[in-house]
């Protein structure tokens, strides 16, 4: 999604709505698989120096689940407020020379942060053992760690009288 700053009408609300294709973009598998959809609203207001992008993403995701590493169907959502200004502030962002801005990158950054790192599947459950290991819950860890008393060899010397 591009946006033209000097096709822009000034301090007037413009409105752009987009199907975005990410079809082709790579993601970190661990967390999301791929994006099967992304509609993309950006609402533009443009002022004497400055550009305030107000951005909606509404979008359909592939991500893997939690327990069982099987792919979950995952719809989201998430906005941001972006600010372009012609000078460096520590707010905002830098109008570009070619007075064009591309959205893409701030799409694909708000999808990721919107997609939580763990997913669970409907009927997905988490494994209570299994060849080599068994899983606790903290409780149960700290129950059992207390009711054994670790054996080690300094505790040979409290038996020593120095006297």
């Amino acid at each position: 999604m591009d946006i033209n700053i000097g096709q822009l009408s000034a301090d007037k609300i413009n409105e752009f709505v987009e199907l975005i294709d990410l079809s082709n973009e790579q993601f970190d598998t661990s967390h999301i698989r791929r994006i099967t959809q992304c509609n993309a609203v950006a609402k533009v207001q443009k002022y004497d120096e400055m550009v305030v992008i107000d951005l909606y993403v509404d979008f359909n995701a592939v991500v893997p689940c939690s327990y069982t590493l099987e792919d979950v169907d995952y719809h989201g959502k998430g906005e941001e407020n972006l600010i372009f200004k012609d000078e460096v502030d520590e707010d905002s962002l830098l109008i570009p020379a070619n007075n064009v801005i591309d959205l893409k990158p701030f799409i694909i950054s708000l999808i990721v942060a919107s997609v939580p790192l763990k997913v669970v599947g409907k009927n997905a459950t988490l494994p209570k053992n299994g060849d080599g290991y068994r899983i606790l819950t903290e409780d149960e860890y700290f129950a059992e760690k207390h009711s054994k008393k670790a054996s080690s060899v300094f505790d040979k010397l409290d038996n020593i009288d120095i006297d």
